[in-house]
């Protein structure tokens, strides 16, 4: 299980697209997105940006350009489940 903490929630904006499948967590000082979360009947599940983290060089590998405009609802949720990692959240504020 990740935990993520979050130092301060007024400056975590969240951001949903169109089919509100997830929340974007973006910082409101910076503008850098750092993960994504979604809740469905299994409970709640996230991904971290890689590219956000301090320890970013351990995670050496090429990114693999992916498409995922023609998954049903369905689909995404689905991927999610399987790919994404259980949290556990923290925060100060």
């Amino acid at each position: 299980m990740l935990t993520i903490h979050v130092q301060s929630e007024a400056l975590l904006s969240r951001y949903a697209f169109g089919l509100r499948t997830a929340e974007y967590l973006v910082c409101r000082d910076c503008g850098v997105y750092v993960a994504a979360a979604t809740t469905d009947s299994v409970g709640q599940r996230v991904i971290v940006i890689v590219n956000a983290l301090d320890g970013r060089e351990q995670f050496r590998k090429e990114p693999i350009p992916t498409v995922y405009d023609a998954e049903t609802r369905d689909e995404r949720v689905a991927r999610r489940r399987s790919r994404w990692m259980p949290v556990k959240w923290s925060s100060e504020s």
